[in-house]
């Protein structure tokens, strides 16, 4: 049972110091990241919207998110479980957002690997790129809205109080927000 406990404490220490790494800006602590929880980043993803290409989407929502606002990171939890709970939210809104598309069969499944490894590269850099333009674009309190929201996990009470709000007014915020943000992307 100690051993078990030191060896968490082990892992919540490499995680604090990757972030720390990663909020600083370098770039090979933030692809150890990648590296460690890709997989799981989409195993989640995929539990929750049931195929691979939107699982795929959603997984690139969540690293672009993290990418962008890992200062939020508050290690109240390992961050394997954060990304867990931020991949399971950005799994429910890509369904919300996707509503009337759902229940589309997968025509096919990749029997090349390594090619659509290649190809998820570029399309993750693609959309990388577009979605740092459309953050840089946005608001500053469309920015902030969805960094308390979806970086940090806030609830819409949480936003409320801290943006000395109403509840409907920060549920509207995040929504406009979110808007915005898919339709800059989208340009």
């Amino acid at each position: 049972m100690i051993a078990d406990s030191a060896a968490v404490t082990d892992v919540r220490a490499m995680e604090s110091l990757l972030v720390e790494r990663a909020v600083q800006g370098d770039e090979s602590a933030f692809r150890d990241i990648f590296e460690t929880y890709r997989d799981r980043v989409h195993r989640v993803a995929f539990r929750v919207v049931k195929n691979h290409e939107d699982a795929t989407d959603v997984a690139q929502d969540v690293w672009i998110s993290l990418h962008k606002n890992i200062a939020g990171f508050r290690h109240d939890s390992s961050l394997g479980s954060w990304l867990h709970r931020v991949t399971v939210n950005a799994g429910l809104m890509h369904l919300r957002r996707h509503k009337r598309h759902t229940g589309h069969v997968e025509l096919r499944e990749s029997n090349s690997p390594r090619h659509d490894d290649m190809f998820a590269r570029i399309e993750m850099r693609e959309f990388l790129n577009a979605i740092e333009r459309a953050w840089d674009d946005l608001a500053p309190m469309h920015r902030e809205v969805l960094e308390l929201r979806v970086t940090q996990d806030r609830s819409l009470p949480e936003i409320a109080e801290q943006l000395k709000i109403s509840v409907p007014a920060a549920k509207t915020r995040v929504h406009r927000a979110r808007r915005k943000l898919a339709g800059l992307a989208e340009t």
